[in-house]
């Protein structure tokens, strides 16, 4: 069970409350069928906590911010799990099908649009008691697959792997106009902080990057 600290100003979650694993930036998306590759998605990163029909949204910096995100927190109570820990990111298209930052900084704004945002699911960390973390990534995400269903509720997505040759998948990323390609470990535990299980590879290289492989 979660428990969370109790503030009328900015409620911040206590009692468990997992961090995110960070992925590293590197050069190069990293080649070999020890990884999978997703879309990296242009969002806020979120973790959501589902405990019987109580939902709690916070942020990578560990803040509450559930009420900022009305379409999340109603389409993750349809879930059927009594408990759950789900790994994200908050997002919005804009007309080309594109996750922007810019779009959901709008939507989060003053008179903005928060029911367009959408919660792209990527990890699942625990389930009904369940702690997660040290099984593989593949089959946390099988497990995660299995809660969202064939069905998904209005507002939930899963981030597909995409498959193909990785540098053909970058250049195609940017082409598109994306972000970039996060790769992660097949067989990796999940372990809060910045690791090397998860990478990213960005179109545009603004930030200090790690070479690999």
């Amino acid at each position: 069970m979660v428990k969370w600290q109790k503030s009328r100003a900015n409620p911040s979650p206590a009692q468990g409350v997992i961090a995110p694993l960070l992925p590293t930036l590197v050069r190069n998306v990293p080649q070999g069928r020890r990884w999978l590759h997703e879309i990296k998605w242009d969002g806020y990163r979120i973790g959501v906590y589902l405990d019987h029909d109580q939902v709690r949204i916070v942020t990578r910096n560990l803040f509450d911010w559930t009420e900022r995100f009305p379409t999340i927190r109603k389409a993750v109570s349809k879930l059927n799990a009594t408990e759950a820990v789900i790994d994200g990111e908050a997002i919005v298209s804009d007309d080309k099908g594109l996750s922007r930052f810019a779009a959901i900084q709008q939507a989060l704004g003053r008179g903005g649009r928060a029911h367009d945002i959408t919660f792209v699911a990527f990890d699942l960390l625990r389930l009904d008691g369940e702690d997660l973390r040290q099984k593989p990534l593949e089959e946390r995400r099988a497990l995660l697959i299995g809660l969202l269903g064939e069905a998904m509720p209005e507002g939930i997505l899963f981030s597909e792997e995409i498959e193909g040759d990785p540098d053909q998948l970058m250049t195609h990323a940017c082409r598109l106009g994306l972000e970039g390609i996060v790769s992660k470990l097949r067989d990796s535990p999940y372990r809060s902080g910045r690791r090397m299980e998860w990478v990213k590879t960005k179109c545009v290289m603004s930030d200090e990057f790690i070479a690999i492989g």
